[in-house]
Formats: structure tokens, C-alpha cells, sequence
């Protein structure tokens, strides 16, 4: 770091009042300007992929989805899915498309949690409840498909542990229909308040090079203009949808562009949650008649798109039914990367709400 002579070092964390888990933020500021930034993690080791080696490969899926709360069904679906590429397991299509549809509710209610996050980091606490207000009609749907509302448990390998009725799908159909309204109207605040804009445009810009450059993933990229998402390998039933990444016309890597791309491709799930609503039979299997039991000598990995990005699992087996390295790479850890480029040159008062705005999760990145 140059030397200045009026350089204040204000340390972040790990155990802050604005941080709900912990990380530390070192901050060296002039002038209430950000000189310098870093991060350290590795306050919490919680030996999950440890654990992983020492249960067999189906009890490993329930450990995954701790990894996690609020993209729960993302890291059972990438476990999964590992799996049955390290077998050749092939899942009926019924299976593929309840894996994406409660993927796509997870990836909405996931988006809202973090939006509502900024309005309440940014003091609009009307925001912050009208969007939270909103967030447990999809809480509710992903509760009626799996049974739970945080960690789904829906998943096994071969398929899922269960479909969606006629029945269901009907009721399902009635919520998204009174969700969809309730979203056009806080999608018109976040893109036409003047105050949300005042406090987000310009602000905690990650330009397209640098995001490139750190390998930021998810709406982060997006919201840079890097066109990167995972969903476009047509994993699961992604190539049986007319599905569209979202691309903004003029990203600006701020605040207000990793913002739009949430908002829009909630409503980009909207229309791949009513098409999957309409494949599902449930006459159909949604299993297979009899998984795997052991793991050859081999490895593979397997990457879907969580609602942060890139979600990475690298599987590699030793001939037992437990695997003998699993190895986890969630979206955080990759995003983060970039904290210590964008910080630098912005007023202090900006940065929780630039920290927000990637929507961090240590608890994933700390397994």
C-alpha cells in the first residue's frame, strides 16, 4: 500500500453488527475514501466435505443441502447429478423437471431474499417487508412440492422422491398467479425509484474486464456484461425449455445492473415454472427402479447454476459406496475475488451496500 499520512485502517468483522456471518474486511480509508481493501475468511471450518467421505454415496445428499439454507435444492441436484454422471445413470424425464422447477422456485425466492436485503441495508424497510411479504408465496409452493421450506430433501439418486400430482400442479398454477402481479409491481420500484437508483447507479461498479479477469459467476457477471450461465450447458430439463439468459441492454457492473438481472430473471423463472408445470406427468416414473451402489474408480465433476452462479462438485470414487474426495465449489468463493479490486476509490459509506449486493454467503464458502 502507497504510505499516506492520514490513512485510517477500519477493520470489518469477522463478529460485526452488519455481518450475519463471519468475515473480516480490511479497510484502509483517507478522507472516507477506500485506499485499500482485503478479506480473509476461515473463522469457520465446518468438515463437511470430510463428512462426505465418511457416509455412504445417498446419505451424502441430506449432508449437501446443510451446506447451504437458502440454496438448499442447488447443492442437492449438483451432488445428484455427479453422482449419476460418475455411474451413467440416466433419470426419467419427470425427474428432470422437478429438479428445475424447484430449482427455478429456489433461484426466485433466493433473488427476493437478497433484494429485500438491499432495501433494508439502505434503510427502506417498506421495501425490505412488501419483498419478504412476497418471498413466502414461493416458500410456501416449494414447501407443498418437497414437504419442507429450507432444506428440501427431494432429491436421491435416480430421480426424486417424489412428483407432482395433477393436483398439485393446478394449485401450484393458482399461487403463481397471484405471485406474478404482486412482482410487476416491486419490479417497477426497483427500476423506477429514484431513491433505489440514487443509492445503487454508479455505485460499486465491477467493470466487464476485471469480472472477467477474477472469474466472478452468476448475476454478478451478468450484471457486467459477462454472458456466462450455467443453465446454458442444457443441463436437467433446461434444454426442453425456451429459456432465454438474461442480458441487459446496457450493463454497467453497478449496483442497479446486479440488481436488474435479479429482478429480471425472476421473471424468466416465472415462465419456465408454469412450462415445467405442464410436462410433468405424474403417471410416469419419476425414479429409477434401482440407483447405484457402488462408486467405480473414477472421477468426474458436474457444475449447474445456482442462484449466485457457477455451483461446482468434483466427485471421485474408490470402488466403495462412499466417495473418496468430493469436492465443493460454491459461487462465493469465486465472487469474492473481486471485493478487493472494487472497493478501492469508493466512499466508505457505499461499501456494506456494494458487499450486499454480490449477495454473499460465507456459510456455503465455509464448509
Amino acid at each position: 500500500m502507497a504510505e499516506h499520512q492520514c490513512v485510517t485502517r477500519v477493520p470489518i468483522g469477522p463478529q460485526h453488527v452488519v455481518l450475519p456471518e463471519p468475515v473480516h474486511f480490511d479497510l484502509h480509508v483517507e478522507d472516507e475514501k477506500v485506499v485499500e481493501a482485503g478479506f480473509k475468511l476461515g473463522f469457520a471450518h465446518r468438515g463437511i466435505e470430510k463428512a462426505f467421505e465418511k457416509r455412504d454415496m445417498y446419505s451424502t445428499l441430506f449432508i449437501a443441502e446443510r451446506i447451504c439454507g437458502i440454496c438448499s435444492c442447488s447443492h442437492s441436484c449438483a451432488i445428484s447429478g455427479t453422482y449419476e454422471k460418475l455411474t451413467n445413470t440416466v433419470i426419467p424425464d419427470n425427474a428432470r423437471y422437478v429438479r428445475s422447477l424447484v430449482l427455478e422456485l429456489d433461484r426466485m425466492h433466493s433473488h427476493l431474499l437478497i433484494l429485500g436485503h438491499l432495501g433494508e441495508t439502505m434503510g427502506f424497510e417498506n421495501l425490505f417487508m412488501l419483498t419478504w411479504r412476497d418471498r413466502e408465496l414461493l416458500m410456501d409452493m416449494l414447501e407443498m412440492i418437497t414437504g419442507n421450506r429450507v432444506n428440501h430433501n427431494i432429491n436421491t439418486i435416480g430421480g426424486v422422491r417424489r412428483s407432482v400430482t395433477s393436483a398439485m400442479a393446478k394449485e401450484l398454477e393458482r399461487r403463481l398467479d397471484e405471485f406474478a402481479p404482486k412482482w410487476d409491481v416491486l419490479a417497477k420500484f426497483y427500476r423506477m425509484d429514484s431513491g433505489f437508483a440514487h443509492r445503487t447507479k454508479g455505485v460499486g461498479v465491477i467493470p466487464h474486464d476485471i469480472a472477467w479477469a477474477a472469474g466472478i459467476v452468476g448475476p454478478n457477471a451478468r450484471g457486467s456484461g459477462v454472458d456466462l450461465d450455467i443453465r446454458n450447458k442444457h443441463y436437467f430439463a433446461y434444454g426442453d425449455l425456451k429459456f432465454k439468459s438474461v442480458k441487459l441492454d446496457d450493463p454497467k457492473g453497478d449496483i442497479f445492473s446486479r440488481s436488474m438481472v435479479r429482478v429480471q430473471e425472476v421473471f424468466e423463472s416465472i415462465k419456465m415454472v408454469r412450462a415445467l408445470l405442464g410436462m410433468i406427468d405424474d403417471k410416469k416414473p419419476f425414479s429409477v427402479e434401482k440407483g447405484p451402489r457402488m462408486l467405480p474408480e473414477d472421477e468426474c465433476f458436474f457444475n449447474i447454476e445456482a442462484p449466485r452462479g457457477e455451483l461446482f462438485y468434483y466427485l471421485r470414487g474408490n470402488g466403495t459406496n462412499k466417495p473418496a474426495r468430493m469436492k465443493v465449489r460454491t459461487p462465493t468463493l469465486a465472487t469474492l475475488r473481486g471485493v478487493p479490486v472494487i472497493l478501492p476509490g469508493m466512499e466508505i459509506q457505499h461499501v456494506p451496500l456494494t458487499v450486499i449486493s454480490i449477495d454473499p454467503c460465507i456459510c456455503c464458502t465455509e464448509r
